[in-house]
């Protein structure tokens, strides 16, 4: 199988999470894996560079691409992570199908929706909307033989263009991910992990934050954004860091994940939540997309849509550490059984051995 994906292994959170667990199962199960990225670890970290490095970068790309799609013939199947290159139309695609039609793609996110805080304004921004070409999923869709998918959300628009849509959730290494013991202690931390890009999700919810550590004293810690702060509350904000990741989750005594209800949100797939309930921390979550999938309220975490609700639910797991323990537990017990990495392998298989035929 030649796999196709944006970024080096072991750098993005959709990779991670997705395909790149299923590696080592796949290799001993006897698949011949050669995974390509588009750019390279030097590459990756210069995204934030000028944009005439970000030009060479995206040659480099191509070219790299250009070879995958000469040997493409020799594998009995092409996995496609999210697109084969950052930019344009399935041009790759499009040229690797002519050689190979036994296509898997892969998907976890609204990638044929603009999110509204990337929408740009002026006709720079349009030329870099037009760049981004977001029909690609939809065309993409169309040439592919099987289809993976996140959530039902992303199942019902990938429907539309092929039938042959599995949803496969993002799972979490249940070896690596182990639960933390709870205590009765008077400084809780509730906690949220994320990126530059979806720290406006948690900035929705300073008003109750505030709140919280007004009458409970608690502390914030954030994980994803070093600048973060909100006036009024103790906040530890650290930027994201492979190695120190889940020693950064141990710190946490409750886990939130909050979002606005709207398409692009509902193509989420639910990643904080299940590393917090990996960790048995228990969690609240805004009841939008996979959330609602993966979380029973009350039962293994807690659903919460008004502020007035995220408010009286906080409080509650803040004023009962036996709560805490509990939907902890029992959010473990959740991923473990439907969401770590050995729950999740037989469908791939599947999914995989229909491709190749």
């Amino acid at each position: 199988m030649l796999l196709l994906c944006p970024y080096p292994e072991n750098t993005a959170p959709s990779q991670r999470f997705r395909f790149e667990q299923q590696l080592g199962l796949w290799r001993r199960k006897g698949i011949q894996v050669d995974v390509s990225p588009s750019m390279s670890r030097r590459g990756y970290r210069s995204l934030a560079t000028p944009n005439l490095r970000r030009f060479n970068i995206l040659m480099r790309a191509f070219a790299a691409r250009s070879r995958d799609v000469a040997r493409a013939r020799s594998y009995d199947l092409v996995f496609v992570h999210r697109e084969a290159f950052p930019v344009g139309p399935p041009i790759i695609e499009e040229w690797i199908r002519r050689r190979n039609r036994h296509i898997v793609y892969d998907f976890d996110d609204s990638l044929h929706l603009v999110p509204d805080h990337r929408r740009r304004r002026g006709l720079k921004g349009r030329i870099l909307e037009k760049l981004e070409y977001p029909d690609k999923c939809r065309e993409i869709l169309k040439i592919s033989s099987r289809v993976i998918v996140g959530n039902a959300f992303l199942q019902a628009y990938a429907s539309k263009y092929n039938p042959d849509a599995t949803i496969i959730p993002t799972s979490i290494d249940t070896d690596a991910y182990q639960p933390k013991l709870h205590k009765k202690k008077a400084d809780v931390c509730i906690g949220w992990s994320g990126s530059y890009s979806t720290i406006q999700h948690l900035a929705t919810k300073e008003a109750v934050l505030f709140r919280m550590y007004q009458r409970h004293q608690v502390r914030l810690k954030v994980i994803g954004s070093s600048r973060y702060k909100i006036d009024g509350v103790k906040v530890v904000s650290k930027d994201w860091v492979l190695k120190d990741e889940i020693h950064e989750l141990e710190e946490m005594d409750i886990g939130i994940m909050p979002l606005p209800d709207n398409d692009f949100t509902r193509g989420k797939c639910g990643l904080k939540a299940l590393q917090y309930m990996a960790m048995g921390i228990p969690t609240v979550c805004s009841p939008v997309g996979a959330n609602c999938e993966i979380i029973q309220d009350g039962v293994n975490g807690f659903l919460a849509d008004s502020d007035d609700e995220w408010y009286e639910k906080l409080s509650r797991l803040v004023e009962d550490w036996a709560l805490r323990a509990r939907l902890g537990a029992a959010g473990r017990r959740t991923v473990e059984a439907k969401y770590s990495i050995g729950a999740v392998a037989p469908a791939y298989q599947k999914v995989l051995e229909q491709a190749a035929g």
